[in-house]
Order: C-alpha cells, then structure tokens, then sequence
C-alpha cells in the first residue's frame, strides 16, 4: 500500500509550492546587492526558512521521509516542485540537479547532512 501513502493531494500541492517558492526566492537573491540579500536572509531565517538551496533540498527531502510518501505521492510532490521552479523561470538543468539531490538524500538524516555541509 505504500504506492499511494503520504498526505492529501492539497497537503502535497501546499508543500511542493512552499519549496519551489524558496528555491526561486534564492535563486533571484543572488541578483541583489549584499545589504539586500542579508536583510532577506536575516527576515527568512527568522522565520525558520532554508536559507541555502542544500538546506532547502536536504529540508524537501526529510518531508518525504517524514510524511512516508509511497512511490505516488512522491513522484507528485516532485513533479508540482519541478513545475513551478521552471515555470518561475529556472533552468531546466538546475531544475533536474535539484529535484535529483531530492531523491538521492531520499530524508535520512545520514545522506541529508553533507549536503548541508557543502
């Protein structure tokens, strides 16, 4: 029964977005002046937020985990994270290295912990 484990479609489509929206948030703080990108940064880790795209693929990859996302759901909560990051404009190649970091740390918190360390 795990094919189709994990939370509600809404639940899914929720959190896929709360992802895709970090992940295009840093990539467009990049483009911003030094004092810029630190007050964002200081008002998102204040907020608990990944502040780094391995915190945030590290952080993707422990809600599969933690939710027990049979293979369905998975692939769903993957797919809503790859289309909105390239509908937001990302590259598909970083999109693709992304999204594959995900399913490499598959949420232990053995593989999930270099990549926060990079």
């Amino acid at each position: 029964m795990s094919f189709f484990s994990g939370p509600s479609k809404y639940v899914t489509v929720r959190m896929a977005q709360g992802v895709a929206s970090i992940a295009l948030q840093l990539k467009y703080l990049r483009d911003l002046p030094a004092e810029a990108q630190e007050s964002i940064l200081e008002g998102m880790r204040s907020e608990g937020a990944p502040t780094s795209m391995e915190e945030l693929m590290s952080s993707a990859a422990s809600v599969i985990a933690e939710h027990k996302m049979g293979a369905w759901r998975k692939s769903q909560f993957l797919g809503m994270i790859r289309a909105t990051m390239i509908s937001g404009g990302m590259s598909q190649a970083d999109v693709a290295y992304f999204i594959g970091m995900i399913e490499l740390a598959k949420g232990s918190p053995e593989k999930t912990s270099h990549l926060s360390s990079r």
